[in-house]
């Protein structure tokens, strides 16, 4: 979690990003890196959606990417599990957490576990126990948790999510939007860097006008 100072600059940072989606996982690791460097910066952070078509991962696009996750995941002191790109990920349910949790507190810790889950441990990010788990890293007790991820509330918020992001043009992912600009696909974190002060910059701008 990032807590604002007296001294910080607070900044809406939105995350279209999907579970299943294994840069999103590493370019949010990224941020959150330059985040914990940076504690002028307090992110506002707005999670959105994009559900990826497990067709698109073919098993000869498998193996490369296996190849290139496990040294990518090693540089940032992460470990990445090539078995997690075995099975297609379900994810409307943890999108359905994330959304829930936000209305009610920071979900940057579920967020991290989730990812940590599917990629690090190879586990079922659709299971309940391991979303009740997640929802525990960002405080929340199983009784509070367990009825909501029983329903399908806020299914149609994830869907309807999805669908804005594809009419704002967005064909892939992760996209890190902050204050009015934008980056697409995983960079590194000097890129990131750059495009927080950009916002900063311009928010304060508004501020002045």
């Amino acid at each position: 979690m990032h807590a604002a100072g007296p001294d910080t600059r607070r900044i809406p940072v939105e995350i279209v990003f999907d579970f299943s989606c294994p840069w999103s996982w590493l370019a949010t690791e990224r941020l959150f890196s330059l985040l914990d460097d940076r504690p002028d910066i307090t992110p506002d952070f707005t999670w959105r959606p994009f559900l990826l078509d497990p067709a698109e991962f073919t098993p000869g696009r498998l193996t490369r990417l296996a190849r290139i996750l496990r040294d990518q995941a090693a540089e940032q002191g992460l470990s990445f599990s090539p078995g997690a790109l075995s099975e297609p990920a379900p994810t409307v349910d943890a999108h359905r957490l994330i959304a829930w949790l936000s209305s009610r507190t920071d979900a940057e810790p579920a967020v991290r576990y989730i990812f940590h889950a599917r990629f690090s441990e190879n586990r079922d990010i659709s299971d309940r126990e391991v979303l009740t788990a997640a929802a525990g890293a960002c405080g929340m007790e199983p009784e509070r948790v367990l009825p909501f991820l029983s329903g399908k509330l806020l299914a149609g918020h994830v869907s309807a999510d999805h669908r804005l992001s594809a009419r704002r043009g967005l064909n892939g992912i992760p996209v890190v939007l902050a204050g009015p600009y934008a980056i697409t696909g995983l960079q590194d974190k000097p890129v990131y860097e750059r495009l927080l002060d950009a916002a900063a910059t311009a928010i304060r701008a508004d501020s002045h006008d």
